[in-house]
């Protein structure tokens, strides 16, 4: 699963619209991603079933990854920070760890590492041997 993809089936298109103030209906609208507005003519369409505007008048369509990169300005390295964080793992390979308590002995480690002052695979093995213990 791409980011994309990932972004768009944790975040509808719609509720990322009006969180940015923008109302959505479905059926015609105007497209904000070309700002058609200053025009006054209606390009696009929102399509609750699948949950996507379409614009016509640029025949592209756009979901919420879109809404957060190029309405809202968040950065691909941020929504890439978040999907991480959140369970995905880039190139589908998928893994959650569950229950798992990590020691302050660990994250001191982890700490030490983000300073630059432990190797990558430092951090592997000890988070490997943190786990099975």
């Amino acid at each position: 699963m791409t980011l994309r993809e990932y972004v768009n089936s944790k975040l509808s298109t719609k509720i990322a619209m009006e969180s940015l103030g923008i109302k959505v209906t479905e059926g015609s609208c105007f497209c904000e991603f070309h700002r058609d507005r200053e025009g006054g003519k209606k390009s696009a369409k929102y399509y609750a079933d699948g949950d996507f505007i379409m614009c016509f008048s640029e025949r592209k369509t756009f979901q919420a990854f879109d809404v957060l990169t190029v309405l809202a300005g968040v950065s691909e390295k941020d929504l890439y920070s978040w999907a991480i964080n959140d369970g995905w793992s880039p190139g589908g390979k998928e893994f959650l760890v569950k229950n798992v308590v990590l020691s302050d002995a660990f994250l001191s480690r982890v700490f030490l590492y983000k300073l630059g002052k432990l190797k990558f695979l430092e951090i592997v093995k000890d988070f490997k041997n943190e786990v099975l213990k």
